[in-house]
């Protein structure tokens, strides 16, 4: 068949340097690992501050997930105000702020304000002068405190002058922020004995039928449409 027309000259390239193209993944493994370790080695560092920041729980959108609960981005106004935290403050005390969300029932607004009142009588802030301020600590209860015996406080003073968020390490200050449980699934459940066996498409056609069967009979004797 002779060439006709200003096309494209049929020239395949099947020798291709393929293997400059590929790009391999071998080393997901080696890498997970490292993050996880720099995860815990950076926790053990900065110990007993938090590793992040306080986060709400929330439940996902859509009918299939709504039942389950989940971290959030932050926490929102109303929830703030009814802990009694301004949204400055929470983002100087490691609480997550969202001012896009809104809270749509008053479930989620107790839930994570009582999330935000146990948070706020763990927390222990450091006073960044001689005198302390507000919603500081006194200093009789931090020298009580187990954190004392691995920190000193003027030196973390010097090192972390923006962050000066501190967790002490004895058990009835432990802040371990857990989840309130979701509601729960659907499960499927057990056919009826008269129904046991049986494909559950005939069941559901006869169920329909019943129905459309009733409709069309109308109302029983003696009582009115």
């Amino acid at each position: 068949m002779a060439i006709r027309g200003n096309n494209i000259i049929p020239n395949n390239h099947f020798r291709k340097y393929w293997q400059k193209y590929v790009r391999t993944w071998f080393n997901q493994a080696g890498r997970a690992k490292s993050r996880r370790v720099a995860r815990q080695a950076k926790a053990a560092k900065i110990s007993p501050r938090p590793l992040g920041l306080l986060r709400p729980a929330v439940h996902p959108p859509t009918v299939r997930y709504n039942f389950k609960l989940r971290q959030g981005r932050g926490f929102t106004l109303d929830e703030l105000k009814k802990a009694g935290i301004s949204k400055h403050q929470a983002r100087s005390i490691g609480v997550a702020v969202d001012h896009r969300r809104h809270n749509k029932c008053e479930e989620s607004l107790a839930t994570n304000a009582a999330r935000l009142a146990e948070y706020k009588s763990k927390v222990m802030v450091l006073p960044k002068g001689s005198k302390a301020k507000k919603g500081d600590t006194a200093k009789a209860e931090l020298k009580v405190s187990i954190f004392c015996v691995f920190f000193d406080p003027e030196e973390e003073k010097k090192k972390m002058r923006d962050l000066h968020l501190f967790f002490p390490v004895s058990p009835q200050h432990q802040f371990t922020s857990p989840f309130p449980p979701g509601r729960q699934a659907h499960h499927p459940q057990a056919d009826p004995p008269d129904q046991e066996g049986r494909s559950p498409c005939p069941c559901s056609r006869d169920l329909r039928g019943g129905e459309v069967l009733l409709r069309l009979q109308g109302p029983p004797q003696g009582e009115d449409r």
